[in-house]
């Protein structure tokens, strides 16, 4: 299969980053409500990801995920605490060291947020409520393939499907069990599922051809459905998270995938796509600092001007200067100190 790739990412993926980094940055903004599916395409591409990069083994699998993951992370929380003891938030209690504890070890606790919105534990920094999915199938997908590295997949699936399978059939007020059976965890088993679909089977990979009709079938279809993912609210689709922004989002990263196999995307989109951690992080802060001087919440002109031309270029500025100075020089420090 020929892919198009640059220092081993594949730019498609890149990408994919990109749009689903920029879709969460539109919706904390407050401009459309339909930017949170960014989220499902992260967790279908993290699924993609964990097989892709494991393929030649697990060395150091642990390690690896936690150099590249903690360091932003922890410094963002550490950011937050100060802020926050200066401008209070919600129920927000710093003065409980127990809450900074479990979010910078990733530990789900029984936060404001899952009151409010029932299995979406909010962490001191609030986009790190997906950073504690990630780190949970991290766990999952690294004892997987302890037990089977060849079926890694499947062994990781099988505990995924018996944790939602076992929440659903309780319902039991149990939190730890709630929280690790939210559905939208099957969503790393479609990530899963789309490498094997892309790489193994043999009638989706002679449609990557750009002149043949097929090829552009496959464009249209991916963005319409794209689409389709953000007007999941206009719609108020009510059939579950998982069974549409999730399933939508695996049938949009497969046919974009397989639309610019051959052919490069956007260089924007790539670019995005390589400080997307910096930007799903960082954003965050700079939109509650704008949101000090002046909301942008509301549909008004001004708030679309600010967004267009100060806020999202310094949105970018600012996790381009993360990603350079954390994720780049940062961590190829520690990836040479460990020796990984």
């Amino acid at each position: 299969m020929c892919v198009k790739k640059v220092n081993n990412k594949i730019d498609s993926v890149q990408a994919m980053r990109g749009i689903a980094a920029l879709s969460v940055v539109v919706f904390h903004i407050g401009l459309f409500h339909f930017g949170q599916y960014g989220v499902d395409l992260f967790f279908c591409i993290s699924g993609f990801i964990m097989i892709y990069i494991s393929e030649k083994g697990m060395n150091q699998f642990f390690l690896k995920r936690a150099v590249r993951i903690v360091p932003l992370y922890w410094l963002m929380t550490l950011v937050y605490v100060p802020l926050r003891l200066l401008v209070p938030h919600g129920e927000v209690d710093l003065t409980d060291v127990s809450q900074v504890f479990q979010s910078l070890f990733f530990i789900p606790y029984e936060s404001f947020g899952y009151r409010a919105q029932n299995m979406v534990v909010f962490p001191l920094v609030v986009q790190g409520w997906t950073l504690n999915y990630e780190v949970f199938f991290y766990i999952i997908f690294g004892i997987a393939a302890k037990i089977s590295h060849k079926y890694r997949a499947m062994v990781a699936s099988a505990v995924i499907f018996a944790l939602v399978a076992a929440s659903k059939i309780s319902e039991s007020n149990m939190f730890l069990l709630n929280w690790s059976g939210n559905p939208i965890m099957l969503e790393f088993c479609l990530g899963m599922l789309s490498y094997y679909l892309l790489f193994r089977v043999e009638g989706l990979k002679k449609m990557t051809d750009e002149k043949s009709i097929a090829h552009k079938v496959l464009v249209f279809i991916a963005i319409s459905i794209w689409v389709l993912v953000l007007m999941l609210d206009t719609f108020s689709v009510n059939i579950g998270r998982f069974s549409s922004a999730g399933i939508l989002s695996f049938l949009f990263f497969l046919l974009f995938f397989k639309a610019f196999e051959k052919k490069r995307p956007p260089r924007a989109l790539i670019f995005i796509g390589n400080i997307s951690y910096s930007v799903y992080l960082v954003h965050g802060l700079l939109i509650s600092l704008q949101n000090k001087i002046y909301s942008v919440a509301e549909y008004s002109q001004q708030g679309v001007i600010i967004v267009l031309f100060i806020l999202f270029p310094v949105i970018i500025a600012a996790s381009y200067i993360s990603w350079i100075v954390v994720e780049e020089w940062f961590t190829n420090y520690l990836y040479k100190k460990f020796g990984i």
